[in-house]
C-alpha cells in the first residue's frame, strides 16, 4: 500500500512535488519496470513483398515441422528455404548488375547485401 499522506505532511509545494514524485516513480518502478530491448537491423533494401510473403511462409513451416517432426513439413519447408534465396539473390543481383562493372562480385547473397548497402549510401 502506498501512504499518499506523505505528499500533505509537507509545507512548501516544491517538497510535496518532490515526495509525490518519488513515491509516483517507485510505484512505477515496480509495477511497469523500464525493459532494454534490441532493437533488430532493418531489412535489405532489396526484400521485395514476394520475398517477405516467402519468408512468412518458410517460418511458417518450419515451426510446423519442428513441432510435427514431420518430413513433408521438413521437405516444404527447405523448398521455401532454396525459393527465398533464389529469388532473394536474383532480385539482388537485377538491382545492382546495372550500376557494377565486374559481375565476378556478385556471387553471394552476403557480397550482394555488403555491395547494395555501400552503393546506396552514395
Amino acid at each position: 500500500m502506498v501512504r499518499w499522506s506523505i505528499v500533505d505532511c509537507f509545507d512548501d509545494i516544491d517538497d510535496s512535488l518532490n515526495a509525490f514524485s518519488t513515491i509516483f516513480n517507485e510505484v512505477l518502478d515496480k509495477h511497469a519496470p523500464i525493459r532494454k530491448v534490441k532493437i533488430r537491423g532493418r531489412l535489405s533494401r532489396y526484400i521485395t513483398d514476394e520475398i517477405r510473403e516467402l519468408m512468412k511462409s518458410r517460418d511458417l513451416w518450419r515451426r510446423i515441422a519442428r513441432r510435427t517432426s514431420n518430413s513433408d513439413a521438413w521437405t516444404v519447408y527447405k523448398i521455401l528455404e532454396v525459393t527465398k534465396n533464389t529469388k532473394l539473390s536474383g532480385t539482388c543481383r537485377k538491382i545492382l548488375f546495372p550500376r557494377v562493372k565486374s559481375r565476378a562480385i556478385l556471387t553471394t547473397q552476403a557480397s550482394c547485401g555488403r555491395l547494395f548497402d555501400r552503393l546506396s549510401q552514395r
